[in-house]
Formats: C-alpha cells, sequence, structure tokens
C-alpha cells in the first residue's frame, strides 16, 4: 500500500508541479522588472505580499472545491451546480476587497502612500476576483472528470497559473501608478466594490457564503504579518542573492505551496471523510504520500533553479547549489505546517480547509524566501 500510495502520489504530483514552469515567467518578469519597480520601493515588498495572499485566497477556493467534489457536494460542471458551489466563488470578491484593504494598511505601516495604494491594490484585486474563480473551477472539473485526484491537483495547476496573471497584471498597474495613468485604476476599483455589494446581497442567507466569508477573514487576518515578513524578507533577498536565484523565485515559493498544499488537501478530505481516526488508520497511504510528494518537490526544484538562471542567461549552477541547501529544510518545515494546522483547526471545530491552504501558501513563501536567505549565508 506505500509503495502504491508513493508511486499514485508521485507521478500525479509530477504532473501537477510541471504546471509551476508557468512559474518562471513570473520570476522572470518580477526580475525584469525591478528597475521600474525601484522607482516606488513599496511595491517591491508589495509584490510577494500579493502573491502570497492571492495564493491564500485561490486556496481557500481550491480546498473547498477538492473536498466538495470528493464527498459530492458539488457537481463537476458550470451549468446547473450547486448552490454550495456558487456560494463559494461569490465569496471571492468580498475576501479581495479586505485582502486589498490589508495590502494598503501594511504598505502605510511601512512607510507607503494610503490613497494611491488603496487604489492599487482594489485594482489588482478586482482583475484577479473576476479571472480566479473561473479559471479554478474549470481546472478543477476538467482534472475530477479525466479520473485525477483534484486534492492533489487543483492548487499546483492553478496557483501557479495565478503566479503568471497576478504578476502581469501587477507590473501592468504599477507602470500606471508611476506614471500617473489612474483612470483604469479607478475603474478596476469601483467595480471590485459593485461585486461585493452584489454579492452579499444575493448569497448573505447561504451558510456557506457566511461561514466561508468569516473563516476566510480570519484566516487573511492571521496571515497579515507572516506575509509582511516575507515581503521584508525579499527585499532583503533581492540584495544578497544571485539574480539568478530572482528570476526563479516565484516558481520556487509557488512549487513548494504546492506540495504541502497537496499534501494538507489530502490530510483535509481525510478529515472530512472519517475525522482523526480515519487518518490514523490510512497511516501507510499518508507515508507513502510523504514521500511521493516530497520527492517529486526535489526534482522539480533542481529544474526550475536551472531554468531560471538559462532564463536569463546566467551559470545555473550557483543557483542549484543555493537552491539544493534551501530545499531540505523547506519541505519538511512546509509539510508539518499543513499537518500542524490541518489537525489543530480540525481539533478546535473549525473546518481545515478554511485554513490550511490559505495559511500554508502563506507559510511557504515565508519558509522558502527564509531558506534562501540562510542558504545564502552558508
Amino acid at each position: 500500500m506505500l509503495f502504491r500510495a508513493f508511486k499514485r502520489c508521485f507521478s500525479q504530483s509530477i504532473l501537477a508541479f510541471q504546471a509551476d514552469v508557468l512559474s518562471l515567467l513570473p520570476s522572470v518578469i518580477f526580475a525584469s522588472s525591478l528597475p521600474m519597480l525601484k522607482e516606488y520601493p513599496i511595491l517591491i515588498v508589495l509584490y510577494p505580499i500579493f502573491l502570497s495572499v492571492r495564493g491564500a485566497l485561490g486556496g481557500l477556493l481550491c480546498g473547498k472545491l477538492s473536498t466538495a467534489l470528493n464527498v459530492g457536494w458539488v457537481e463537476p460542471r458550470l451549468r446547473g451546480n450547486t448552490s454550495y458551489f456558487w456560494a463559494l466563488v461569490a465569496t471571492q470578491a468580498p475576501l479581495s476587497a479586505l485582502a486589498a484593504l490589508i495590502f494598503t494598511l501594511i504598505a502605510v505601516g511601512i512607510g507607503g502612500e494610503f490613497a494611491s495604494l488603496l487604489i492599487f491594490t482594489l485594482s489588482l484585486s478586482s482583475l484577479t476576483a473576476l479571472i480566479m474563480p473561473l479559471l479554478i473551477s474549470m481546472v478543477a472539473f476538467s482534472t475530477f472528470n479525466a479520473g485525477l485526484n483534484p486534492d492533489v491537483v487543483l492548487y499546483p495547476i492553478t496557483s501557479s497559473t495565478s503566479d503568471l496573471l497576478v504578476t502581469m497584471f501587477f507590473v501592468i498597474l504599477a507602470s500606471c501608478l508611476i506614471t500617473g495613468l489612474l483612470t483604469p485604476l479607478q475603474v478596476l476599483s469601483t467595480l471590485l466594490l459593485i461585486l461585493v455589494l452584489a454579492s452579499i446581497l444575493k448569497y448573505w442567507h447561504v451558510n456557506a457564503y457566511r461561514s466561508t466569508v468569516a473563516e476566510g477573514a480570519a484566516s487573511l487576518l492571521l496571515i497579515s504579518l507572516i506575509v509582511t515578513l516575507t515581503g521584508i524578507g525579499v527585499r532583503e533577498l533581492v540584495d544578497v542573492a544571485p539574480r539568478s536565484v530572482i528570476a526563479s523565485y516565484a516558481a520556487l515559493t509557488g512549487l513548494l505551496g504546492d506540495a504541502a498544499g497537496a499534501f494538507g488537501s489530502l490530510i483535509t478530505t481525510r478529515l472530512a471523510i472519517g475525522g482523526l481516526e480515519h487518518f490514523k488508520e490510512d497511516a501507510d497511504r499518508v507515508v507513502g504520500e510523504v514521500i511521493g510528494i516530497a520527492s517529486a518537490y526535489g526534482l522539480m526544484m533542481s529544474v526550475f533553479a536551472v531554468g531560471g538562471a538559462l532564463a536569463i542567461g546566467a551559470n545555473p549552477l550557483p543557483a542549484l547549489l543555493m537552491v539544493s541547501k534551501a530545499a531540505t529544510l523547506a519541505i519538511t518545515l512546509g509539510m508539518l505546517a499543513s499537518l500542524t494546522i490541518a489537525v489543530v483547526s480540525f481539533n478546535l471545530g473549525l473546518d481545515p480547509d478554511s485554513y490550511v491552504i490559505p495559511l500554508e501558501s502563506c507559510l511557504s513563501d515565508l519558509i522558502t524566501t527564509y531558506s534562501l536567505l540562510l542558504a545564502s549565508s552558508l
């Protein structure tokens, strides 16, 4: 059973983690945009914060949707789906608006200007709130109908795509902010506020909507300190790490988030089906899944380190050595964090899907950032 679980999880993880190749593109885009972003240094801190929180919101939807598909609360199609599904999708608007406010307060706390940063974060949140729920849903339904386990493949595939879209939107809107072209930002900000009001009016009576918004808001407040530390760490990493490592940064953080998130999603589904007893009875399979996911993570981590360096024409050896030193610590801490969050939230009577991937995605960014900083000093 252990080997069968390893083989199945390794093969599906390799398949899912290949989507993180897309995260090399945002890494290269970010590295190439540093001269422009240094004109407004707060944006360099905001970039990893936005990636982390956007990953948390996407992870919240992925975790709930994958569990709901496996237990039958959601149908694997858009048309004629359940009210539970549409309520889940609608929660992304108010949570995105709350995230924008958190981004702004963090930026103001480290020296940013409130009004311009609020309109920037609202407009960025508006674009992602419009696009990501549809993308996540389509991938979830496609993989489920193809016989794959969405617990393993959904978050890895969608998170890397999200990183690419978020980075493109971030750089475009940052350029608008820096050059004073504020009209697109104002229009998008207004649109998000309209979506928030519409979702509240239509779905507030649905328990799944209210509980997901409440639990998602709690997760966002919990991760605000985490993402602030990540942003500060990235500012230091940009100064001390080789540019070849920065060119693969988003792919490396996304990969750990995907690996730990997939493990966490497997745990939350077991807890939903049979509680802690079912988890303990399935220990052999869990060990096989851990080894499978960790092996796939180590392999793809090396590939991304080399790929990021080659993408900017740099020597890949320094990046490979630095990333290899950081990888073991990162995957160990990431999986322990997923397991701890799942079990603690379950024991507290909370829905683990509301906390595991959202918190883990942000912790993964923090863990990867400081693992790389530690590796750079060794």
